[in-house]
């Protein structure tokens, strides 16, 4: 095996999937939002965020956004992305890491999209565009 071969079969080795968990807390830090790290302060339904120091109140499942399950998170990241300076290169990449490219030569290829439209697709292409792209790029700027 030449060492071309050898350096693309290791690149398509698969690294163990995130969990929905990971890739929420990653996807915070991408768009630039604080993942809280909740402490409570004594009293039922009363936190303090580590990290940004902010007073919460309420139920906890409300302080984080869902980027992988719900459609608030999938309207913000949708957003973030269509803003971000390299959006032409993650739709290129979407087209490709998708899987889609059989829909170049397709009379279908314009209903593309519908393949994206759901949180849990979007926040894990989101996310590898990210590490494979961005980060390995050598770029490193979100």
């Amino acid at each position: 095996m030449s060492g071309r071969h050898f350096v693309e079969k290791c690149r398509n080795l698969e690294k163990p999937a995130l969990t929905d968990e990971q890739l929420n807390k990653r996807l915070h830090e991408m768009v630039g939002i604080c993942w809280h790290d909740l402490k409570s302060q004594g009293l039922p339904h009363w936190y303090i965020c580590k990290n940004c120091k902010s007073e919460l109140h309420g139920d906890v499942s409300l302080f984080q956004i869902d980027f992988v399950h719900s459609w608030e998170g999938f309207g913000i990241m949708w957003e973030f992305m269509q803003k971000h300076e390299r959006w032409a290169e993650f739709m290129n990449f979407i087209l490709i890491k998708q899987e889609l490219q059989h829909f170049k030569n397709n009379t279908y290829y314009k209903y593309w999209w519908y393949f994206i439209v759901n949180p849990s697709t979007l926040a894990k292409a989101v996310g590898r565009f990210f590490e494979e792209v961005i980060i390995n790029s050598g770029s490193g700027d979100a």
